[in-house]
C-alpha cells in the first residue's frame, strides 16, 4: 500500500478491485473505520449468530421428539398386532389397546415436556390426564372381561 506526504500528515490510498483510487484517509480516518466496523459486528451480527444458534438447538429438539413419536408409533402397531393373535376377547383387545395407547401417548407428552421445559401448554395437561384416564379404563376393561 503506497503512502503519500501531505501537510505533515500520512495518508494511505483507499484500494478498489481496479487498483489505486485518488481518495486517501488519515491513520486516524483508518481507525475510526475499523473501530466503527467491530461495533457493527458486535450490533448487527451478533444477535444474527445468536438467532442461529437457538434455531439449530430448536431443530435438534424437533428431530429427537419426531423419533420418539415415531419410536412410539411403531411400538403400538407391533405390539398392537400380537394382541390380535393373543385374545380373541374383543373387551380384552380393546382394553389392551386403550392401555398401550395411553402408555405410549404419555411417553411423548413426557417426551414433549423434557425436550421444552419453558412452553407447557393448558392442552398438554389436559391430554395427560385423559391418558391417565385412558389407561386406568383400560385397565378395568380388561381385568373384568376376562
Amino acid at each position: 500500500m503506497a503512502k503519500t506526504q501531505g501537510e505533515n500528515q500520512t495518508f494511505y490510498p483507499l484500494e478498489s478491485e481496479e487498483g489505486t483510487k485518488g481518495d486517501f484517509l488519515t491513520p486516524e480516518t483508518r481507525d475510526a473505520i475499523k473501530s466503527i466496523s467491530q461495533k457493527q459486528i458486535e450490533v448487527e451480527i451478533r444477535p444474527i449468530l445468536d438467532e442461529m444458534k437457538k434455531e439449530i438447538n430448536s431443530s435438534r429438539l424437533k428431530v429427537i421428539e419426531t423419533l420418539g413419536i415415531f419410536a412410539a408409533l411403531f411400538t403400538f402397531i407391533s405390539i398392537e398386532f400380537q394382541t390380535f393373535r393373543i385374545y380373541k376377547n374383543p373387551a380384552s383387545i380393546g382394553g389392551l389397546t386403550l392401555i398401550l395407547l395411553g402408555s405410549l401417548l404419555f411417553f411423548v407428552i413426557t417426551l414433549d415436556y423434557i425436550l421444552n421445559k419453558e412452553d407447557i401448554k393448558l392442552a398438554a395437561v389436559i391430554i395427560g390426564l385423559s391418558t391417565i384416564l385412558m389407561i386406568i379404563i383400560g385397565i378395568m376393561l380388561f381385568v373384568f372381561s376376562s
